[in-house]
């Protein structure tokens, strides 16, 4: 047997082509007609409308449907997921996750809020118990999409980790355009270092904890 023939072949694909195309396509997209709509979308997040109903709601029905799209062709990534794990890996996943977060919060005071990422925030304590549960939808459905299934899509089309981690982290940029050039810039930093973590820990645990105790604290504490 020669050395070539010991090589590992490629990786096979999560999903078709044109189902990654796709999603990236959606992504581009929203980016687009956020950009386009960003003046009459602040107008909707004024106080006298139900910030709930106009924006909490329709949150909750687009990570779960990314969701949807994606486990309906990787199931092996939610199984591998929700497989049973000692207490102890889990608690350590935790412990990683939140010790992530103490260092991407200082990425993050370093940088000005944009004027479309402050009027997402809850105000008073419906819309905050209403911001749990987005945040927790947020940490699980995109980190399954991008750091998940997307990351993995895109080393084995690739055939470089380093690549795919920059590459979905594009893609959660442009994903979170409707937030302005500088938001999308520094979303697309997070996303790096996310994806960075999943790949080193070979797991979607910490990046999970990280992804929601940073929405968490970004809605519920004060900055």
């Amino acid at each position: 047997m020669n050395e070539r023939s010991r090589r590992p072949g490629p990786r096979p694909l999560r999903a078709p082509l044109w189902h990654t195309a796709l999603l990236a396509g959606l992504f581009i997209a929203v980016a687009v007609t956020g950009a386009l709509v960003r003046g009459p979308a602040q107008a909707l997040l004024a106080p006298e409308l139900h910030k709930i109903r106009a924006v909490y709601l329709p949150l909750l029905a687009v990570e779960w449907g990314l969701f949807a799209y994606v486990a309906a062709f990787d199931r092996a990534l939610l199984r591998e997921l929700f497989a049973p794990v000692r207490l102890r890996r889990l608690a350590l996943d935790l412990l990683v996750g939140a010790l992530a977060w103490v260092a991407l919060s200082a990425l993050d005071r370093l940088v000005p809020r944009s004027p479309a990422a402050s009027a997402l925030l809850p105000q008073g304590h419906r819309e905050q118990l209403v911001w749990i549960a987005v945040s927790l939808s947020a940490g699980l459905c995109e980190e399954i999409v991008f750091r998940g299934y997307l990351l993995r899509q895109l080393e084995s089309i690739t055939g470089r980790a380093g690549g795919a981690i920059a590459l979905q982290a594009a893609l959660f940029g442009i994903a979170h355009g409707y937030q302005g050039l500088a938001a999308s810039a520094q979303i697309a930093l997070i996303g790096a270092a996310l994806g960075l973590l999943a790949h080193a820990c070979r797991s979607l645990r910490p990046a999970i904890a990280c992804h929601v105790i940073a929405d968490l604290a970004t809605g519920l504490l004060p900055r």
